[in-house]
């Protein structure tokens, strides 16, 4: 039976970006899915289909031009066609890459660049997902407690109320692995730490 076949009552997903994103799926596990009486519940499914499940977005990045500060960017002097870009990749990796277009520090976004990738990329992802009760919590920061961070949400919370079975999964975020780099350096003073973060 095909993923997009499957009908569940509450699905979330919680994709953490660091070095890695971590991905919670949860599903309402008396859900009834109207398929004969029949409760669909596959977290496992559900996550796996995040993971395997490929798809080509194409954006644009011109509402990050249009929302530029105009001493920073003439807008004129750009070709709409330098603009278009074309994205491919696992589900879970779109909605990633996509979060990261959000990033803030301290509440305050720094770009609106990516804006069109992360509507289009959570369309698309909507598109492949079952189509009742699907939710999709996406949320990085470099570092537990930091004010850097990326947050992004597709589809309605679950009931506090229901039950769920989860899943989880693991899918690179891009970034490096720097932290065994960073101890490192902090033992060999200022200067390796300067040369770490250079």
């Amino acid at each position: 039976m095909a993923m997009t076949d499957l009908v569940f009552d509450v699905t979330v997903c919680l994709l953490l970006v660091s070095a890695s994103i971590g991905l919670v799926v949860t599903a309402d596990a008396g859900a009834d899915t109207g398929l004969n009486g029949d409760a669909a519940v596959d977290a496992d499914g559900v996550a796996s289909s995040l993971a395997t499940s490929t798809a080509t977005v194409n954006y644009s990045l011109s509402p990050g031009v249009d929302a530029a500060d105009p001493s920073l960017l003439d807008a004129d002097d750009i070709d709409a066609r330098e603009l278009e870009r074309t994205a491919h990749g696992s589900l879970a990796g779109l909605l990633a890459r996509s979060t990261l277009g959000a990033v803030t520090v301290d509440g305050v976004r720094l770009t609106r660049a990516r804006d069109d990738f992360r509507k289009r990329a959570a369309a698309r992802v909507a598109s492949e997902l079952p189509t009742r009760g699907v939710s999709v919590a996406v949320s990085w920061t470099p570092f537990p407690g930091s004010s850097v961070r990326a947050n992004d949400t597709l589809g309605p919370e679950p009931p506090s109320s229901a039950t769920v079975h989860s899943a989880t999964l693991d899918v690179p975020s891009g970034f490096p692995a720097a932290r065994e780099d960073a101890i490192a350096a902090s033992d060999d003073g200022f200067d390796a730490v300067a040369r770490l973060v250079a």
